[in-house]
């Protein structure tokens, strides 16, 4: 080595660095093909998933028309049914398509489970479609059947997230996986109320029952994909649930009256107003398959350009390599000195991209740590909302109790003033009658009188016939004077008790207005008590609708509850994910700064500033 010229030593030196940089740039060629075939799996994941949903979407609308052709007894839906399983064999057929072009193998253990038993469901559809045609399933068998399938094929969407590495694209997905859900769940709660609007009625209180569960289902799905959304996809799900007022209107009514039926809305309206509710979703979840498309494709095409750049860029290093193994006696410096700075460089942009992951894992990281807080303060909002409506229909039970005995109460006072009604019409009758005695007795005592006045002209006259008998005539005179005094005294009686009769007659008519007065009073007392009843039992139906009301509210409330807590476990596992991204993130940055070192300790051998003195010393 000592006899070598130091061209020849130079040569041998790079020698060693040149077949390692071989080495190397071969296996990074060989990790960038394998990034660049992940990436083309990975796009055609997202094409299998956009295929996936367009069927799922035909499923729910045949899920909802033949919901409403059983419900209906083949009245209704039979030409759209036909209609919408032609639609739906079109969306199968490109999905068969599709799904011939994945290669299994390389997609994993649980994608290809769960495809496997999606497909095993669509073998059946040819028979359960027999069986709706021939009216010879239950509806909610039939609603069941198609929302297994659903979840199925979701299912086999939501197993692609396992195979996706980029964050961006994987918080997009799982949006995407939500929105599916929430649609879903959409599309179940149109063929539960289109057959309640059919039959103009719940069946049972377990048809009444699933009608409140698909409501908060789809509610916590839309929570759901509201975390995980980007603003611009959670604004367009805002728009489709903007438009569906009159969806919206529809189905509070059947959630209101419930179970005593009489809705009043046709099924065929319903379904309308729910269908073009759905296309809304349909068309947000579209934009975003595009952009998750997209974003496939720009990665596809990054590691493909990758890939390229690479191979141009280790070609070239060779072939500078190479020349200079060719002119090193002549240029030794200069040529270390630019594979030094230039491995500087490369050793600096390692360390800003590994800063720039770990930055970003880091806000990842807080991020889901905020997003599990506020999960955990909704689970305990929705505890303390399950306890108040608890104690709402506590009390509402009481004022039911109470509202009864008030009824009671009202009834003993109508009774009560009936009787007092009949009491004083009673004495109304007997002072008539003793107004009419009191006429008949002025009517004896004006006979009275007129017999007093002519036994006074009697005695008059018999005084008159005594005077001119003389002697004879004095004891008649004595008489008719005594007949005169009575009848003056007759008079006078008669007067007197006409009098007293008159006052009778005054004060039995004023009794008469006061005892009808008293009438008037006792009905209009016994309408105001009527009117409090019908008052105080129509609050009574107000209370036990309030009761009714609090219950299905508490009922809701426990289901979000269970919802949460769900999302919860949920949040815990992605938490642990992001953890172990920033562990490898930082090992990733660990490296990149040993690269660094190891390029600025090269750096100081080629300038000569220390580093390149030590083996001159061993040499010596």
């Amino acid at each position: 080595m000592k006899n070598l010229s130091i061209n020849k030593k130079l040569m041998v030196m790079l020698v060693v660095p040149l077949v390692a940089l071989i080495f190397f740039a071969g296996v990074s060629v060989s990790e960038r093909m394998s990034v660049a075939n992940e990436m083309s799996e990975l796009q055609q994941l997202a094409q299998m998933a956009a295929m996936t949903n367009n069927l799922v979407h035909e499923l729910q609308r045949e899920r909802g028309l033949s919901a409403g052709y059983l419900a209906s007894g083949g009245a209704e839906f039979s030409d759209e049914v036909l209609t919408q399983r032609s639609a739906t064999d079109s969306a199968l057929v490109e999905f068969e398509e599709m799904s011939q072009e994945l290669e299994m193998d390389g997609l994993g253990r649980e994608f290809r489970d769960h495809f496997q038993s999606a497909s095993q469901r669509l073998d059946e559809l040819s028979n359960r479609r027999g069986s709706i045609s021939n009216q010879q399933t239950q509806t909610q068998e039939a609603i069941d059947y198609y929302t297994e399938l659903n979840h199925a094929l979701i299912t086999v969407v939501s197993s692609v997230s396992g195979a996706l590495t980029d964050a961006e694209l994987a918080h997009r997905f799982s949006a995407y996986v939500a929105l599916m859900l929430e649609k879903e769940y959409a599309g179940v709660e149109r063929a539960t109320f289109n057959s309640a609007f059919a039959a103009d009625g719940f069946s049972d209180d377990a048809h009444y029952q699933a009608a409140i569960n698909v409501v908060a289902t789809q509610e916590a799905y839309n929570q759901l994909f509201a975390m995980s959304a980007a603003v611009s996809d959670q604004e367009m799900v805002r728009e489709a649930i903007g438009t569906a007022a009159n969806h919206h209107h529809m189905r509070d009514i059947a959630m209101s009256r419930g179970m005593a039926g009489n809705f009043g809305v046709d099924a065929e309206d319903w379904f309308q107003a729910s269908t073009n509710y759905i296309d809304a979703l349909h068309a947000a979840e579209t934009n975003l398959t595009n952009s998750i498309l997209d974003r496939a494709e720009e990665l596809r095409q990054g590691a493909q350009n990758a890939l390229y750049i690479f191979l141009i860029l280790t070609i070239l290093t060779v072939i500078i390599a190479l020349g200079i193994t060719q002119w090193l006696g002549r240029s030794i410096s200069n040529p270390l000195t630019e594979t030094s700075t230039a491995a500087q460089a490369i050793a600096q942009q390692l360390v800003a991209t590994a800063s720039q992951q770990s930055a970003s894992v880091s806000e990842t990281a807080t991020a889901v740590s905020q997003t599990s807080t506020t999960v955990d303060e909704l689970r305990q909002t929705s505890q303390v909302a399950s306890e108040r409506s608890e104690s709402v229909r506590e009390k509402s039970e009481k004022s039911v109790v109470a509202s009864d005995e008030a009824l009671t109460a009202i009834s003993e006072g109508m009774g009560a003033m009936n009787r007092i009604r009949e009491e004083v019409e009673g004495i109304a009758q007997n002072i008539l009658e003793l107004s009419e005695k009191n006429i008949q007795i002025g009517e004896i005592v004006q006979s009275v009188g007129a017999i007093a006045e002519q036994s006074n002209l009697l005695a008059v006259n018999a005084s008159i016939e005594a005077a001119q008998a003389g002697e004879h005539g004095k004891g008649f005179s004595v008489v008719a004077s005594e007949v005169k005094a009575l009848a003056a005294q007759s008079k006078e009686a008669t007067a007197q008790i006409r009098s007293i009769l008159a006052e009778i007659q005054k004060s039995s008519n004023a009794a008469v207005m006061v005892t009808e007065q008293g009438t008037k009073r006792v009905e209009e007392s016994a309408t105001l008590i009527e009117g409090l009843g019908h008052t105080v039992r129509g609050l009574g139906e107000s209370i036990e609708d309030s009761l009714d009301a609090s219950m299905q509210i508490a009922a809701t409330t426990n289901q979000q509850l269970t919802g949460i807590e769900e999302i919860t476990v949920a949040m815990s596992s992605i938490t642990q994910a992001t953890q172990e991204n920033a562990a490898g993130t930082q090992q990733l940055e660990d490296v990149a700064r040993e690269v660094q070192t190891m390029s600025k300790q090269l750096e100081a051998i080629v300038t000569g500033n220390g580093g390149g003195d030590a083996p001159a010393d061993r040499a010596a």
